[in-house]
């Protein structure tokens, strides 16, 4: 739900403030198949059994390198891909810290971990503050890490960005050539 919930609010709140769906139509994006391998990628590690196969969490780790890269050939297209980046290099650092495993805090209040990618975390955890420890309802995830807070902040940032691209006016540019003169 991270990932839904973003760049839903990004594209809503850029509406409102006066942005242009059709903006979406003008945006080009590099590879951008990428986008939904991500998804598959990311409902593969989360969701089905073969989350539970140990190989599944180095995919996870080529993967979240690949994201990185592909969101570094973004920056110039995709403004605010620069906290997807950020998001994923933390989640990438805390996995290869604990030998492909994303550690999840007790202390989250997510269902139990096993094998696969998420363990739990214990004293032998590095790096435990990046890990999973931000507890969200069960629909949303059950828990989060800050890599993944950071993810989805900057998938709503560019939501609202692409729908709210200049060009599109709001009240407040009004003021800038004087009261009565909106719209332009």
């Amino acid at each position: 739900m991270l990932l839904v919930a973003p760049p839903v609010l990004g594209f809503l709140i850029g509406l409102l403030a006066g942005g242009d769906a059709g903006n979406w139509g003008r945006v080009r994006v590099r590879w951008a198949w990428f986008i939904i391998a991500a998804v598959v990628v990311r409902i593969v590690t989360d969701f089905t059994p073969l989350s539970s196969v140990g190989a599944v969490r180095y995919l996870y780790m080529l993967f979240l390198l690949a994201l990185l890269g592909w969101t570094l050939l973004q920056l110039g297209t995709l403004p605010g891909i620069w906290l997807v980046s950020a998001g994923s290099a933390l989640n990438l650092i805390v996995i290869l810290s604990n030998a492909g495993h994303m550690p999840v805090s007790s202390m989250s209040g997510a269902p139990g971990v096993g094998g696969g990618l998420y363990v739990a975390a214990d004293s032998t955890t590095r790096l435990s503050w990046l890990g999973d420890w931000i507890g969200l309802p069960g629909w949303l995830g059950g828990a989060a890490s800050p890599g993944d807070v950071v993810i989805g902040l900057g998938i709503g940032v560019v939501a609202f960005l692409i729908t709210r691209r200049s060009g599109s006016p709001t009240k407040l540019d009004a003021t800038k050539t004087g009261i009565g003169s909106y719209p332009p």
